[in-house]
């Protein structure tokens, strides 16, 4: 079991991050990635790390495990 005290647990510590769902250029630059179309509907908790030149998006669920790469697709500007 994991423990748990008043609202938080050693596997999922209540931690508030910025998801960064809300830029723009997420839901424009999925348009042409069928890759990325499908993460954004299968992902239930998904975030946005914004870097130069591309977003890298992720699920929260995994966010924090050994298998973080493998839940992961990265958005790129279109040509």
């Amino acid at each position: 079991t994991i423990p748990c005290e008043l609202g938080t647990c050693a596997r999922y510590p209540r931690v508030i991050r910025k998801t960064n769902m809300a830029d723009p250029r997420i839901a424009e630059w999925a348009k042409g990635d069928p890759a990325a179309r499908a993460f954004l509907f299968w992902s239930r908790m998904p975030l946005a790390e914004v870097e130069p030149g591309r977003i890298v998006l992720g699920d929260q669920r995994f966010a924090a495990t050994p298998m973080r790469g493998r839940f992961t697709v990265t958005l790129q500007p279109p040509k």
